[in-house]
């Protein structure tokens, strides 16, 4: 009778023994999954920077707003939206020198994309700038930049693809 309670014993221990090995050997190869998952997007986030070139054609003031001729040079497709970056780093008619992260929809919006010959509006929260497309993006900027002083425009996308323009208003 002890052989036979020492057998299942034995039996038990190997089964829960090989339970946690599964869980282990299961728990080792989600990790290295997601692991492999991150690496992937990493890279997929490093070849969209390098193929992505954006640059500020031109820059003019209207009605107290800069208006930003933004153009995507690059064989990839550029998404311009809420995790874009505008920093504007400018003298205000109060003598002030203000470096500021303009905030999407609120200090400033897509106001249009070129395509070649077609223009249209774009809807405000989103634009995709194909190869050769242009938009021009619409900045207020408050309080009101000094006419005299230089205005420096950084562009920074999503994956980190940037411009950089410097403006003089006179």
């Amino acid at each position: 009778m002890s052989t036979a309670v020492a057998s299942v014993i034995a039996s038990s221990v190997f089964f829960l023994v090989a339970i946690i090995l599964v869980a282990v050997f299961g728990s080792v190869l989600m990790q290295y999954s997601n692991t492999l998952a991150r690496l992937y997007e990493m890279r997929k986030q490093d070849l969209e920077i390098s193929k992505a070139v954006v640059l500020i054609e031109s820059v003019t003031y209207s009605n107290n707003c800069l208006l930003v001729s933004l153009a995507n040079r690059g064989p990839s497709s550029l998404v311009v939206d809420g995790q874009t970056t505008i920093l504007v780093d400018y003298t205000a008619t109060t003598g002030e020198r203000l470096v500021k992260i303009l905030q999407h929809g609120i200090s400033w919006l897509i106001e249009e994309v070129t395509v070649g010959s077609y223009r249209h509006l774009e809807n405000p929260s989103a634009a995709e700038l194909k190869p050769g497309a242009k938009a021009i993006i619409k900045m207020c900027l408050d309080p009101l930049p000094e006419i005299s002083k230089p205005v420096v425009i950084v562009f920074v996308g999503r994956y980190g693809v940037r411009a950089e323009y410097v403006y003089t208003l006179s």
